[in-house]
């Protein structure tokens, strides 16, 4: 059995005075932590069981408004592991949670987030507790440098504020946060593979995540329930077998979907990112790098491509300290323009970069 420190206090405040008034933001953590530790065979299993007090203070004088929390909390959490044989084995875990915002997400008065965004926090401390359990699948061969995992994992948060959300004709986004419980529910699944090929001094690599998400919203005063999809593909190859020179290359694929009850259904966003380099060494002290990025991304807003390449020249010079000379050319393609989209809980956002030429 296995006893953490018993007593661990963590205070931090922030105070601002100007022209004889000040916010004051205090926090702090007073715990304890028992565990225990339990393998035997096959078996291993642990068991925390943390115990803390949580005190938070705010004060805001010019608004003349101030809260104060205090909260008592206990956030078991337990895992338990099985091998399979020498090459596989699995897992299991399960807890609770407590989670406290900060000063940043406490404002009285309306902010401007930024140049399409309004936000008033005049609510309590936020506080979320949840519970969350998680299963996995491992296979881990070191002689045949093959790797291969599978998980899934269950999230059930409990929050006690809920944010009301207006959008206007123009696209602008007012949003106050209210004092309102609600939950959100969360399913992820992701599993990976990764494979080193020695004869060809090559490693590639498989990732896939996806993820479901369903939360309450109050969008133009009406309370309605948001679910958000995303799906994630991700393959990585890196190829160093020549005396010239190594390739690199990586691509992610994402599709993103976000349904608001009683609106109709909206098309599914895709994502890509490709990024390729190939670096080569000549002769001697010489080295040239080229690399080069391809975006993309479609669905309910218009299409965007575009694409982007470097080269770099770079010599060492034949000294005792290591000095490079290097010369880049960027934006090989002179792009001017680069746009990206991305698909909100209820809100579809495309931003536009004007960018420095070749």
């Amino acid at each position: 059995m296995r006893t953490r420190p018993s007593s661990i206090a963590f205070f931090t405040s922030k105070f601002t005075d100007f022209n004889r008034t000040y916010q004051l933001w205090a926090r702090g953590r007073y715990y304890v932590q028992p565990g225990l530790s339990y393998k035997a065979d096959a078996w291993s299993t642990s068991l925390e069981l943390p115990l803390s007090y949580y005190h938070f203070t705010a004060t805001d004088a010019p608004l003349n408004a101030s809260q104060r929390l205090q909260a008592l909390v206990a956030e078991p959490h337990l895992s338990v592991r099985r091998d399979l044989g020498v090459l596989w084995n699995a897992s299991v875990s399960a807890g609770l949670s407590n989670r406290f915002g900060d000063i940043g997400q406490l404002n009285y008065a309306y902010l401007l987030r930024d140049y399409r965004a309004v936000q008033r926090n005049d609510a309590p401390l936020p506080r979320s507790q949840g519970a969350n359990a998680s299963a996995g699948l491992y296979y881990k061969n070191p002689l045949q440098s093959l790797f291969f995992n599978a998980s899934y994992s269950f999230a059930a948060t409990q929050s006690n504020r809920l944010y009301r959300n207006v959008v206007d004709a123009g696209g602008a986004l007012a949003t106050v946060a209210l004092d309102q419980e609600n939950q959100a529910l969360t399913h992820t699944v992701g599993g990976s593979v990764s494979k080193f090929i020695s004869p060809w001094k090559t490693n590639l690599s498989l990732q896939l995540t996806g993820s479901a998400r369903t939360q309450p919203q109050v969008l133009n005063d009406v309370r309605v329930p948001i679910q958000s999809r995303s799906g994630t593909a991700s393959v990585k190859a890196s190829v160093s077998a020549f005396d010239w020179g190594s390739l690199d290359y990586s691509a992610t694929l994402t599709a993103l979907r976000s349904t608001v009850a009683g609106a109709p259904a909206q098309p599914v966003a895709w994502l890509q990112n490709h990024h390729a380099s190939v670096s080569m060494f000549p002769v001697g002290r010489h080295q040239l790098s080229l690399a080069a990025d391809y975006y993309a991304s479609r669905g309910p807003s218009p299409t965007v491509q575009a694409t982007f390449a470097d080269l770099t020249y770079r010599y060492t010079l034949p000294t005792k300290r290591k000095i490079d000379l290097e010369a880049q050319w960027s934006n090989l393609f002179d792009t001017r323009q680069y746009q990206y989209s991305y698909v909100g809980q209820f809100l579809l956002t495309q931003n536009t970069y004007q960018l420095r030429p070749a």
